[in-house]
Parts: C-alpha cells; sequence; structure tokens
C-alpha cells in the first residue's frame, strides 16, 4: 500500500514538472542540463558543428536516409548519448 502511494505522488510530481515544461527524461544531442534544471547548447564545439552539420546536409540532401549514407561514406562521426547519459562518437 505504502508503495503504490508513493508512487502515485512520484506520477503526479512529474506530471506537474511537465506541465511547467521543466520535466527532461532525456536530454536531445547538443544540449546539456544546466544548473538551474534548464537546457543549454553543449559547451562543446565539435558537437555542436557536428549537428550543425546534419542539419545542412538534410537541407541539401532532402532526406535523412541521404544524410545518413553520405555520413558512413564521409567516415564522419556523430555525437550519441549513451544509456548513462553521457555523450559519445559513433
Amino acid at each position: 500500500m505504502e508503495l503504490a502511494s508513493f508512487r502515485q505522488r512520484a506520477h503526479e510530481a512529474m506530471k506537474l514538472k511537465a506541465k511547467r515544461g521543466e520535466l527532461y527524461m532525456h536530454v536531445p544531442i547538443s544540449y546539456v542540463r544546466t544548473g538551474d534544471d534548464g537546457l543549454g547548447k553543449d559547451p562543446n564545439e565539435r558537437v555542436r558543428a557536428a549537428i550543425d552539420l546534419v542539419f545542412r546536409k538534410f537541407a541539401e540532401l532532402g532526406s535523412a536516409r541521404r544524410v545518413y549514407f553520405w555520413l558512413g561514406e564521409q567516415g564522419i562521426d556523430m555525437p550519441a548519448v549513451t544509456s548513462a547519459g553521457s555523450a559519445e562518437r559513433h
């Protein structure tokens, strides 16, 4: 009974945070959490440049599939978030 009550309170707290726009389960690549529970651009210039390249190539090539294959042909590593939440290059 106590566990169900705790889960219900935790769920309600998450819903309230989401309603305020403060719930971040997973932070998108090229963003990092800031100290005030917000989001900011990743300070790593290589990460920002890689993501910018993806958007520029998408505008040029017109599809995510083409961008994916172009990146592979060029041997360009892209940043990715691990299950632990840290950024890696793939």
